[in-house]
């Protein structure tokens, strides 16, 4: 055989391999994608999961602070709002990248079972200015 032909055999094995390890790693994407979906449903209220396919985001009420919400969306920074005021905006993500929205649910989990530990983490990336008190 010549050169020119086992040259171009070559390139097409090495095509065939590196679109079989494509075809895989989409493989694995949307089954890792379906397994968050899954948990998504199993962990979410119904109205949970509503809020989140409707709005693109979960909202979060504060166990420690009357009033206090935290918006979740599936990607960007949380909004937390005070009595429907916005009260700042936090950058936080966990450690590891998460698929789908699961990281969502991450973040939920989270604040429920330890929001000091939750703000404390976050790096504040914008807070609301101080009110002057009001004059009587």
């Amino acid at each position: 055989m010549d050169e020119a032909v086992l040259a171009w055999v070559a390139l097409f094995a090495l095509g065939l391999g590196a679109l079989a390890i494509l075809v895989w790693c989409f493989h694995t994407t949307v089954q890792a994608h379906m397994r968050a979906e899954a948990l998504l449903r199993e962990q979410l209220t119904p109205a949970e999961l509503e809020q989140l396919n409707r709005f693109g985001y979960l909202r979060v009420a504060s166990q420690l602070t009357s009033g206090r919400e935290f918006e979740i969306p599936v990607r960007g920074s949380i909004m937390v709002s005070q009595d429907g005021k916005p009260l700042m905006r936090l950058c936080i993500r966990p450690a590891d990248l998460l698929p789908g929205r699961e990281a969502v649910l991450a973040h939920k989990i989270h604040i429920e079972a330890a929001e000091e530990d939750y703000m404390r983490r976050a790096n504040v990336m914008w807070h609301a200015p101080a009110r002057a008190p009001e004059l009587v």
